[in-house]
């Protein structure tokens, strides 16, 4: 497994247009997405049972997406499109989770996914500088 064929795969179970719901917002005033919210459940049902790759890639774009509709939200935008995605949050937040220490994820998950990240000529992670970039 790699990250970019496990992200292609979770893109998959997320709506193509995401409805940002006018008057639905967080109690801290963030716009929410209803159908947003009822895809990532989904998904995460649907890859209970696969890989650890498949489940992590879900987290990962679900939480893009939230941060693209909190985004687009803000600008009074009714929709988002999937292709709006931030693809380098997406794999910030999916390396945090699995390379952050004292995770419960495998050692040799996170030696797989350093491997992926060297043959796709990307730095080693750092949590610092990778915030940096954001």
């Amino acid at each position: 497994m790699n990250y970019r064929k496990a992200f292609r795969e979770a893109l998959r179970f997320f709506p193509s247009n995401l409805i940002l719901v006018e008057g639905v917002r967080s109690p801290d005033g963030i716009a929410r997405s209803s159908n947003l919210a009822a895809a990532w459940e989904q998904a995460e049902v649907q890859t209970k049972n696969w890989s650890v790759w498949h489940q992590l890639a879900v987290w990962a774009v679900g939480c893009a997406l939230q941060r693209l509709v909190r985004e687009e939200g803000e600008k009074g935008c009714q929709f988002v499109r999937k292709e709006m995605l931030d693809y380098k949050y997406a794999e910030y937040k999916f390396a945090e989770s699995l390379l952050t220490p004292n995770t419960w994820f495998p050692r040799h998950i996170k030696r797989a996914y350093r491997r992926d990240r060297f043959l796709r000529g990307l730095p080693r992670f750092s949590e610092g500088r990778a915030k940096n970039e954001q």
